[in-house]
């Protein structure tokens, strides 16, 4: 081997080394760390009051809380229909995957090298609770920093508490969060009363709460 080549050889192993290191101590600088529990897991209670007639119905509540807390859902008491909707529509191997999903992020860069622009996503159910627990601006660093957050939140918390925490704190227009104040404003009716297409909408609205409002125009 000559001279020269060695020492370029070399010189590029200290680049890769160097690289490496910084990616790692970024890395480390810019993972956040996780609660205790999620927020509404325990049921919680209003950050303010409601107000209720003598009957205990609620006579005005407030959606300016940083969470959903007044209309939290428990994951069993989620409507099959419902709970299935939101998994086929938003990621549908859910309960296999550990956070992140290898194969629809390859799925998602293949069909957007060939529309030649982003036309498809690959965020798993856990990676949008890492965003609303953790909200970055939108960045290919992000997503980095969103994979290795949804691994550590699968780690901690069950796959039943990620998707109750996520069904309950989706955010829709109107600053409503949750498929029970969903179903409210959108139907005017609770949960168990929902039909498939119904529950596909109340899936696919957070894609888009403010352009795809269905009340909007009304």
């Amino acid at each position: 081997m000559r001279p020269g080549f060695a020492r370029a050889l070399a010189a590029a192993a200290v680049a890769c080394g160097l690289a490496a290191l910084a990616l790692a101590l970024s890395t480390r600088a810019a993972i956040l760390p996780l609660p205790d529990r999620l927020p509404g897991a325990d049921g919680g209670a209003p950050t303010r009051p409601r107000i209720l007639d003598r009957e205990g119905r609620v006579l005005a509540v407030t959606y300016e809380n940083a969470w959903n807390l007044a209309d939290v859902v428990p994951l069993h008491d989620v409507p099959d229909v419902v709970r299935d909707a939101f998994v086929f529509a938003e990621d549908r191997r859910f309960f296999e995957h550990r956070g992140v999903d290898g194969r629809a992020r390859l799925a998602a860069a293949v069909a957007n090298l060939r529309a030649g622009r982003a036309v498809r996503g690959a965020s798993t159910i856990t990676e949008q609770v890492v965003r609303l627990l953790h909200p970055r601006p939108r960045s290919v660093w992000a997503r980095w920093v969103e994979g290795l957050e949804a691994r550590a939140v699968e780690r901690r918390f069950s796959k039943g508490e990620i998707l109750e925490f996520y069904l309950n704190q989706v955010p829709y227009a109107g600053r409503r969060r949750g498929v029970a104040q969903a179903a409210r404003t959108y139907f005017g009716r609770d949960l168990d009363t929902l039909d498939v297409h119904e529950a596909l909408l109340l899936a696919v609205l957070p894609r888009g709460p403010s352009r795809l409002d269905p009340t909007r125009d009304a």
